[in-house]
């Protein structure tokens, strides 16, 4: 991961509320451990992993730098699409 000095200065903050998930897919044997990966370049921000719970609750906010090389691409990454009904947006679950 590059440094600081390495890519800049920080032109703004990217934050990101993770609320939470529903109705997720069984990832081990009876439930899953879920939970949410987000990168950014060269940075990676996740949340808590929450045990045996298909129907997490993080609200957690993650923070990532926006710096001049940064790319305008967010990752999002995970096995499991979450389809948000209010929104209408697909989110992705891990």
């Amino acid at each position: 991961m590059k440094n600081s000095a390495e890519m800049g200065e920080v032109s703004a903050l990217l934050k990101v509320r993770v609320i939470n998930g529903t109705r997720l897919a069984v990832r081990d044997l009876r439930s899953s451990d879920p939970y949410v990966v987000l990168k950014l370049g060269h940075q990676v921000v996740k949340t808590r992993v929450i045990k045996s719970n298909l129907n997490p609750v993080w609200d957690e906010e993650l923070t990532l730098s926006i710096f001049a090389t940064t790319p305008r691409k967010i990752e999002v990454v995970s096995p499991v699409p979450i389809l948000s009904e209010a929104a209408g947006l697909r989110k992705y679950v891990a």
